[in-house]
């Protein structure tokens, strides 16, 4: 049981900061950076995406 409740504060711990650093907790907002890079920008959706993002960083932050 304890292997588990160990296991389980790992895998969250390893979300949240794989989370923090793609959404952009430090004002760089990294998940619109990669999908730009991946094709976002191709599919049109980038400069919305890079917008929300943004205004939800600010939004979270203040």
């Amino acid at each position: 049981m304890a292997a588990g409740a160990a296991g389980s504060i790992i895998l969250v711990g390893v979300l949240m900061a794989t989370g923090c650093f793609l959404i952009g907790c430090c004002g760089s907002p990294m998940l619109g950076i990669y999908l730009g890079i991946f094709g976002a920008k191709t599919l049109g959706i980038g400069k919305p995406l890079m917008a929300a993002v943004t205004v939800l960083s600010v939004g979270w932050g203040y």
